[in-house]
Order: structure tokens, then sequence, then C-alpha cells
């Protein structure tokens, strides 16, 4: 029987876990801490590769990981289409503008969104919107204006208050699950950095949120019979250099496609970025210089079939300081792990995640072979500077939109050095915990020493009495009171 009869989750894009803690100790979030934390709990959890905004989403929407949704990044590149299509929407995407309003689109259509499972929901500022209906979907134009507006004047809390304004006016219909999403932490945090004075003010913006959401419950009566979640999709690390990945392979010979400039021909290679801290860097097989027919994209370029100009670009990136270590397509399966000359192999093996050491250790995890279930890997790295990589590797790289080399920044730095309006000083995307630890506040505890992201929708339709898909990646944590 069903526990609860409604949920808001409240998405506070680009959160932090140690901020949310830090200002609900110094009192700066008296409704947050009195109405969730005190009465359920916060979770220092551990969010999806890439830790990127839409993609990092996608978790709380189907229970799945960006690479079981084939949306591997904000940006990508999808070889097969290239190759093969005369004409195709679908050849590349950016999710920076009016493709965002493609995602839903490129979603697996086999997977269910909580908007399909969940009658009579409410969607505001998301541009995920699979399964909706047209009247639930409250936001559906008046997004792009919003972020346009925002944009332009820097005025992120207009777009915070208008959130909050639109929760309340949609309340008094009772929809069962509303989803909306609070950009403004996100927005402050790369144009200063994740502690600067405007974001640490849009973290008291949520609280103040929550607590009118609160008192509008409780003056109807629903409180007790009502979820409210605050989530994240990623954290963010201050960002002090730019590495112009695009730039620096052109200048040494490698013809690259990359956003904005998309109308080439005869590259040979391809590169994406998410977040500006981590990227898909796309090979085309056979390569060694001079243009690329078209057809060489049809199949992926693993590292064992490089050429040594590709390898050589390789060595490249991986001197670079802001490229803290690198994945790659394995052709036996999964990938190796490289940071300079320390190499690992990352694969799945009988239903077991595998980490193999062949040289050094790149993922700091004690330099031994591991072979470990999901939920041991979680708790096993939960404290490391890597939580849960291997899984999250291994999970974007089933995608075949991803790329043959997924590169992770190191801290302080990012991917991109043009093109980037403003100019971002704070970063996410990478596998390091800055960008990978994210909050879960709920007025219902979570069980467990902590959680995933992609756990928080088996464990809510568990509270709501709704039926779990199979075959998703989460699993329930819900303690019922």
């Amino acid at each position: 029987m069903a526990s609860y009869k409604r949920c808001i989750m409240i998405l506070a894009d680009g959160s932090r876990p140690d901020v949310f803690a830090n200002l609900a100790e110094q009192g700066k979030l008296p409704n947050i801490k009195e109405h969730l934390i005190d009465q359920g709990s916060l979770k220092h959890a551990v969010t999806v590769f890439p830790s990127t905004t839409g993609p990092a989403y996608l978790p709380y929407l189907t229970g799945c990981y960006p690479g079981t949704c084939n949306v591997p990044g904000i940006r990508w590149f999808d070889r097969e289409k290239y190759a093969t299509a005369f004409w195709s929407r679908s050849k590349h995407r950016s999710y920076v503008g009016l493709d965002t309003l493609k995602m839903s689109h490129d979603v697996l259509p086999s997977i269910q969104t909580i908007f399909e499972i969940v009658p009579h929901s409410v969607n505001i500022f998301n541009g995920i919107s699979k399964g909706i209906s047209r009247g639930g979907n409250k936001t559906s134009f008046m997004r792009l204006w919003n972020w346009y507006y925002a944009h332009l004047t820097d005025r992120w809390s207009l777009v915070d208050e208008n959130a909050t304004r639109l929760v309340l006016k949609h309340l008094d219909s009772d929809p069962t699950f509303t989803f909306v999403v609070y950009p403004g932490i996100d927005e402050y945090s790369h144009m200063g950095d994740p502690f600067h004075s405007e974001a640490l003010v849009s973290y008291e913006r949520v609280d103040d949120a929550v607590g009118q959401m609160v008192d509008k419950l409780k003056s109807k009566g629903w409180w007790e019979e009502s979820i409210i979640l605050i989530v994240s999709d990623h954290g963010l690390s201050g960002t002090d250099e730019h590495l112009g990945v695009n730039q620096l392979l052109e200048s040494n010979g490698v013809k690259t496609f990359f956003y904005p400039v998309v109308f080439k021909k005869g590259f040979a290679a391809a590169h994406m970025v998410s977040g500006n801290g981590m990227s898909h860097l796309y090979l085309a097989k056979g390569a060694n210089g001079g243009p690329v027919p078209k057809q060489a994209w049809r199949e992926a370029c693993h590292e064992e079939d490089m050429t040594p100009l590709q390898q050589q670009a390789l060595d490249l990136l991986d001197q670079q300081p802001a490229v803290d270590f690198m994945a790659i397509r394995a052709r036996e399966g999964g990938a190796w792990v490289r940071r300079g000359q320390e190499r690992a192999r990352v694969y799945e093996s009988a239903g077991l995640y595998c980490y193999e050491p062949v040289s050094g250790d790149p993922l700091r995890y004690g330099g031994t072979t591991l072979k470990l279930n999901a939920e041991d890997w979680l708790l096993k790295t939960y404290q490391s500077d890597y939580p849960d990589a291997v899984i999250q590797i291994l999970q974007l790289i089933r995608s075949p939109r991803s790329g043959d080399v997924m590169l992770s920044a190191a801290p302080g730095y990012d991917l991109r050095l043009r093109y980037e309006v403003p100019e971002h000083h704070g970063s996410h995307g990478g596998l390091h915990r800055d960008h990978m630890m994210i909050p879960i506040i709920s007025n219902v505890p979570f069980s467990g020493e902590t959680c995933r992201s992609v756990d928080v929708f088996p464990t809510l339709l568990e509270w709501m009495g709704y039926d779990i898909p199979e075959n998703i990646d989460g699993i329930s944590r819900a303690r019922l009171r």
C-alpha cells in the first residue's frame, strides 16, 4: 500500500552536498534542516558519468545511466549515422541551445520515464519531457525564453523565483509528481566558482522555496502524505585554466570536428565536450593523415586499432596537466584506463565489474585486481578520489554514441578554451569526487550507507506504491516510516 500520495522533486542543479551540510549547520537553511534533514536524511551520494546537466537528469527520471539511455553527453557524435545516412538530424548533437528540445527524442524508446508511470505529473524547467502530457509540461515554451533572458542578463535568480512561483501555482491542482529545476547554483558557480557568494545565496533561495512549499502543503492538510526531495545532477570544482583540446589536435595535424564549427568534411577526429570537465573523442578508424572518407567512420576505433598518428595524439593529450586520465575502448570489451605510463583494464565478467592494473594504478584503488558487484564497488570506492569510476566508465562506454576515448579533466582545469560564453570559472563533467558527489535530501530517510542518483527513481516509486520497471540500473533504498 502506498505510504505517500505526492512528491515534489527539486533538482538544485550543480549543488554540492558539503555546501548544503555546512550551510544547514550554520543556520542558513532553516527550512531544509527542520522539514527535510531532521525528519529524513542528507545523503552524500554519487552521480553518473558524465556528471553533466541533462544526461545526469536521466537517472532521476528513468532509473538508468546515460549510457543505458544512449544519451552519453550534452554533445555527442553518431559515427554510424554520419557514415551511412545521406541526411539525418541525428548525426551529432549539442543540447546547448535549440537541440535541447531533442533530448527526449534521443532517449531509447524502450526506457520508461517517471512521467509515463506516475499520472498527473508536472514538469517545470526540465528539458527532458518524454512521456509527460502536454498539459503537464508547464514550461515547454517558457523554459528557453527564461534561459535566454538569464544568459543575457546574469539574472538566474529570476528563473529560480519563477520555478517557485510555478510550483506553488500548480500545487492547487494536487499533482502526484512535480519535477522542478533550479538552475541558479550551477550558473553562478560557472560564472564565479562553487563557493561564490551568488552561488551560496542560491542555496538559500532553494531553502526559501522549500519553506513556501511546506507551508502550502500544510495549509491543505497534505504534508504528512507528501515527499519533498532535493537532488543534484553533479558537483563542481573551481576552474583556473582551460585546455583547448580542439586547437591542440588541429595544430598537430588532426583535423577535428567540434561545436560550434560543424560544417567540416574529411575530418579525422570529433571532439564533444560535456560540462567542460569531460569530453568524448571519436577517431576515424585507419586515419593516418589526409582527408578521411565518411565510410571510415562506420566502426568504433579501439586502442588496438589506432594508427601511429592517433597514438601520437593520445600521447600528446596524456602529457597535458588538464587531462586527469582517459578511458579508451578495448577491442575485447570494456576500456583501458590510462594516466601517463599507468594503465589498467576495466571490464565486465560473469556479473562482476573488474579493475585489472597492468602497470601502476591509474584510479588509485590500491594497485591490485578487483572483481566486485556494483554495490561493493560503490562502498569500496565511496571515499576515494574517483568514487564508482569503474561502474561509470563501463555504463557510459556501452552507448554506441560514446567516444572511442573519454577524457576526464583534472581539478582546476577544463577541456574547452574557446566558444564558451561566459568563460567558466567552475566546471563539472568528470569522474573526480568534486564532480561526482551530490546531495540527496529528503523528509523520508534513504536506507544504506550511501547511494547513487539512479537509486532515487526506484526508491520513490516504492514509497508511492508504483511498480518498478525491470532492467533499470538503480535499486530501491526505501525505508518506510
